[in-house]
């Protein structure tokens, strides 16, 4: 008799015979659905799927765009950096001098200081010179040098100003 879960796969006419022809149509019967149901253990050519292999190379080359992505990213925020710089120093340094010139009617000789918490890590230098070779009939100094430097965090970033202005504007 054939066991009843393999009903299903047994033909009726067959299942009630108990003959030996039954039971050797019976298990060739099981013998194919069986190899109908099992999976393939190798890989043929031509088949779908992926390797290993090929996982690892997709996992390179994304590796590879990733890190180039990264790096630009770095770059532009540097390079924003630089540009907040380069637009803020000349300000600043304009800034200055023209509170010099309101201030003091004599410019000092050498100067330093900060910007203030309105620019945290701005700091600045200043220098003056006359100008030797420009003097009037009475030999008066009619200029004066001044060398401004705006300095980010320690000299991280620097912008140098020179600028000539008149001596003792007021006599």
């Amino acid at each position: 008799m054939v066991p009843p879960r393999f009903n299903h796969i047994i033909p009726a006419a067959v299942a009630g015979t108990d003959t030996m022809f039954a039971r050797t149509a019976a298990i060739l019967n099981l013998s194919r659905f069986a190899d109908r149901q099992r999976l393939q253990p190798c890989r043929r050519v031509g088949e779908l799927g992926i390797t290993l292999l090929e996982v690892m190379v997709a996992l390179g080359i994304a590796a590879i765009v990733l890190v180039a992505v990264y790096r630009l990213q770095i770059q532009s925020l540097d390079l924003e950096r630089i540009a907040r710089f380069h637009t803020r120093a000349p300000m600043l340094a304009e800034e200055l001098i023209a509170d010099i010139e309101l201030l003091a009617p004599e410019f000092p000789d050498t100067d330093s200081g900060d910007f203030g918490k309105d620019y945290p890590g701005y700091t600045w230098t200043l220098e003056t010179r006359d100008v030797a070779n420009l003097t009037d009939n009475s030999g008066r100094l009619l200029l004066k040098q001044i060398d401004i430097k705006v300095h980010l965090n320690d000299d991280e970033d620097l912008f140098k100003l020179r600028t000539y202005r008149l001596a003792n504007p007021g006599s």
